[in-house]
């Protein structure tokens, strides 16, 4: 895949997991998450890691792209 073609599936998840950071909403959270993922992020540290985030920098406001590392089967975006 390209890079495009892999920001074109990543972009909505990421837009998702920022909606759901500001809203602290733990469902919209992990709805893209293997079942590990979702095993490891509880709602009760989901919520602590929202609120002190937020009362430390704020809130989501954008990103930047910085890498795309392809992989065989996978793919690792780095946004700043």
């Amino acid at each position: 895949m390209t890079d495009e073609e892999i920001l074109d599936i990543a972009n909505p998840m990421m837009d998702s997991l920022m909606d759901a950071s500001t809203n602290i909403d733990f469902e919209k959270h992990i709805q893209d998450f293997s079942e590990r993922m979702k095993r490891i992020v509880t709602q009760e540290y989901f919520q602590r890691v929202c609120e002190n985030y937020q009362g430390e920098k704020g809130f989501f406001i954008k990103r930047e792209l910085v890498a795309v590392f392809k992989r065989p089967d996978a793919a690792a975006i780095v946004v700043h």
